[in-house]
């Protein structure tokens, strides 16, 4: 195998070892989803470690895919992969633009679930501040009721304080 195939294989090799890490890190972050969803604080921080491990490799498997193409003499950007990839012809050009788009397809649905992650995240960070507001006897972010017309309204509890 010249240095040219070798260099082609290799980045096939990492493109597919990051597709695979990319899939796992998407399992983990709909498990993830289930774990806030049930507040299970225990679970999310095991997640939490184990999506640092799997963003780590990512790194990695980044870097080497980018020095591939930097001792190709492509540049490491979207352009650099879309260059090298459109100077293959036949089935490793193939392979590699399947991997390419499979990465960046498996990707977007990791930042997706990640962005809905948040958003449990954020609610539910809401939902705690909004609990300790009414233990604590706040009024500054008293909830909104509805009137007789549909227009939100403060809620009338006035000061009141819980005793516990």
């Amino acid at each position: 195998m010249d240095a040219s195939a070798a260099a082609h294989q290799s980045l096939i090799d990492t493109l597919q070892r990051e597709n695979e890490v990319v899939s796992r890190l998407h399992q983990l972050l709909k498990s993830e989803f289930d774990q806030l969803s049930r507040r299970d604080v225990d679970r999310i921080e095991e997640t939490l470690e184990a999506k640092q491990t799997l963003m780590t490799e990512l790194a990695q498997l980044s870097v080497s895919r980018c020095n591939i193409l930097i001792n190709k003499g492509y540049s490491a950007d979207k352009a650099g992969h879309d260059a090298f990839m459109e100077a293959l012809d036949g089935a490793a050009g193939e392979l590699l633009r399947q991997s390419w788009e499979t990465l960046q397809e498996a990707l977007a649905a990791c930042q997706q679930q990640n962005q809905v992650n948040g958003q449990v995240l954020e609610a539910s960070r809401r939902s705690a501040e909004q609990a300790l507001s009414v233990l604590l006897g706040g009024n500054d972010t008293q909830p909104s009721l509805y009137n007789d017309k549909g227009a939100t309204q403060p809620s009338m509890r006035g000061n009141s304080h819980i005793k516990v």
